[in-house]
């Protein structure tokens, strides 16, 4: 009975534990959308939405409408005025860089934004046509290089990115009042177990 009763409340508590759910972080998604040249490698910089702070951050693009990644992409805290190709030497105000995988650019757990902060995230060889918005998205700017090599990034008005970032709650983050019934459970369920073998104890 002990043992069933320390099962019980192992699975509670393990319930009220459960992994954090992805949050939308920032996002241009539209259902009106122009496609932009191959030939160019692209920055955009957004605000973080919400509070606290946040790991597990993935970034993708869009291409014909559907989630795209491709290459490379540099993740900034401020804005980058280099080229495409020096973006792998520059470090100064870089977070982190991911590389592609299933359409996702996914960057590393120690990876942290904030909510109400601005980022700013860069391609440098992207080799792909990608979606973006005319005059969309409030919270950030486009900008583009033609030439990866030569060519500095410079703003692009009033067009964005087509893009989503997500990301999970690591800081200041409150139960579901599900996980705290489930957890006051747990904890009620391993109390009674040990009243109990205390009470036999001594009787």
């Amino acid at each position: 009975m002990k043992k069933l009763a320390s099962l019980i409340a192992i699975s509670m508590l393990a319930a009220g534990a459960s992994p954090a759910l992805a949050t939308d972080l920032a996002s241009n998604i539209t259902t009106q959308f122009t496609t932009a040249g191959s030939n160019f490698n692209y920055g955009q910089s957004f605000s973080v939405l919400g509070s606290g702070s946040f790991n597990n951050v993935v970034i993708n693009l869009y291409r014909n409408g559907s989630v795209f990644a491709n290459g490379d992409l540099y993740l900034f805290s401020s804005a980058y005025t280099g080229t495409p190709a020096n973006l792998a030497s520059t470090t100064t105000n870089r977070i982190g860089v991911a590389n592609a995988a299933n359409n996702l650019y996914t960057f590393a757990q120690n990876v942290v934004l904030t909510g109400g902060s601005q980022y700013f995230f860069y391609t440098d060889n992207l080799n792909y046509e990608i979606n973006f918005n005319v005059s969309s998205y409030t919270s950030g700017t486009l900008v583009q290089s033609g030439n990866r090599q030569t060519e500095k990034f410079y703003n692009v008005n009033p067009s964005d990115v087509a893009f989503r970032v997500t990301g999970n709650v690591i800081n200041g983050a409150v139960p579901e009042p599900a996980s705290w019934m489930m957890m006051i459970l747990g904890f009620g369920v391993v109390g009674y177990a040990m009243r109990r073998k205390t009470v036999l104890r001594f009787v």
